[in-house]
Formats: C-alpha cells, structure tokens, sequence
C-alpha cells in the first residue's frame, strides 16, 4: 500500500490558481464576520472628524434617524455612520431632555442579538406620556 504524500503549499496555490478555486478560510468567530460584512453597507456614510459643528449635525441625523421608526443603535449606527459610542452620547442626553423612549425589547436585525432596545423620538409612538418630574409630589 502505497502513502499518500501531503500536498505541499506551493502545489496548492497552483491548483487554486490553475482551476480558479476559491479558498475559504474559517474563523473561530463566524458571528464578528457577519457583523462586519454587514456593516459594510452603500447607504453607510463615511465617518468625519469631530468637531463642535459636527458634533450638533451628528446629534440631528441620530435623532432624525430615530424619528422614522423604532430602531437599535446598531441600525443608526450602519444608517448614519456615526460611531455607536457616539449614539449611545447622545440617547443618553436625549433621554435628560425627555426626547427619547424605549418602544419595545426585541432582536436587532443587524447583530442579531436578543433583548436589544428599540428607540424612538417620535412622540406618537412612546408609549408612556413623559411628564417632568416636579419637586413636591
């Protein structure tokens, strides 16, 4: 019986060159991979440098982006391309000014991770009316 001799590397890649193979490579996280070849989207908008201005025109398009429906700041994130860091910034000042409100608990459809909050800033779909705390009650 005769062994079989181990292909060498240089013979393969000769072979995948030769016949257009197509080589995958696996990787111990299948998941981040997902995440990131989702997060490489044409509607994603390059990111700028921070200034006080853009400070302020990142804080619309995050609160506008909220507005149209509920969504995870993930999909902000992929929508507007402001970074999650600065989202998570800005929902938590949105949320001193009583502009913001969780709609509801559910999967984000970008990372696909369960329990993830749904936001919105439109007034019509929060769900319980906000009324500024008062000192004497």
């Amino acid at each position: 019986m005769l062994k079989r001799k181990k292909p060498d590397k240089f013979r393969l890649k000769e072979w995948v060159a030769r016949f257009n193979l197509q080589v995958q490579r696996y990787s111990f996280s299948a998941t981040i991979q997902r995440i990131t070849s989702s997060l490489k989207t044409e509607n994603r908008v390059k990111t700028e440098n921070i200034t006080p201005k853009n400070k302020e025109a990142q804080f619309r398009r995050v609160r506008t982006s909220f507005m149209e429906r509920p969504k995870t700041m993930m999909e902000v994130e992929v929508q507007t391309g402001v970074m999650r860091s600065n989202i998570t910034r800005y929902v938590a000042t949105m949320r001193r000014r009583l502009q913001i409100q969780i709609h509801h608990y559910g999967i984000c459809p970008v990372t696909r991770a369960s329990g993830v909050q749904f936001l919105t800033t439109d007034e019509n779909l929060f769900i319980k009316p906000i009324v500024p705390p008062t000192l004497f009650d």
